[in-house]
């Protein structure tokens, strides 16, 4: 079994046409299916990927701790956002419980809270890092965003919903 692949293309041309009724239900079926399916068409493209992987790389990979620890706004979770380190994120914790906190992800994440580039750093932070100065942050994070939309919008037609405000 592989997973359907989903050409959002015609939705994005005209989504009254056959090829986009015809997605709707190739959509539903999917995700009633498999939960999951493969999404082309959408316009995100590899150049802007992996520009955006290359800076968050140089960022993760060329950042002192204490240069990130400057990014940490407050205890893990907090609305601000920001960078949390390895060792503090447990996700496995909400999947077993508790006991799941005695075992920690290794992971170390940035979470923005809107675009990127206008991320609010603690005051006695350095100069802003350079991942965070380049546009190809911001403008993935608005192309996401974009297709989110996109993707409820075929969601709210692929369940028969006529009201395509119900996931905004």
């Amino acid at each position: 079994m592989s997973l359907p692949i989903l050409d959002i293309g015609p939705f994005l041309q005209d989504p009254s046409s056959a090829s986009a009724i015809q997605l709707y239900a190739d959509f539903d079926r999917a995700f009633s299916t498999y939960g999951a399916a493969l999404v082309v068409g959408h316009g995100v493209t590899n150049d802007l990927v992996n520009s955006l992987l290359a800076e968050a790389s140089d960022w993760f990979e060329g950042t002192s701790l204490e240069g990130k620890a400057t990014f940490t706004h407050g205890p893990y979770g907090n609305p601000s956002g920001g960078y949390t380190q390895v060792g503090i994120e447990a996700v496995a914790a909400s999947l077993i419980g508790k006991q799941g906190k005695a075992s920690v992800d290794a992971v170390e994440r940035f979470v923005f809270r809107g675009l990127p580039s206008t991320h609010q750093k603690p005051e006695m932070s350095p100069a802003c890092p350079a991942l965070f100065a380049t546009s190809h942050a911001d403008a993935y994070l608005i192309k996401i965003e974009a297709l989110r939309k996109i993707l409820h919008d075929i969601a709210s037609k692929a369940l028969g919903l006529v009201d395509k405000e119900y996931f905004d």
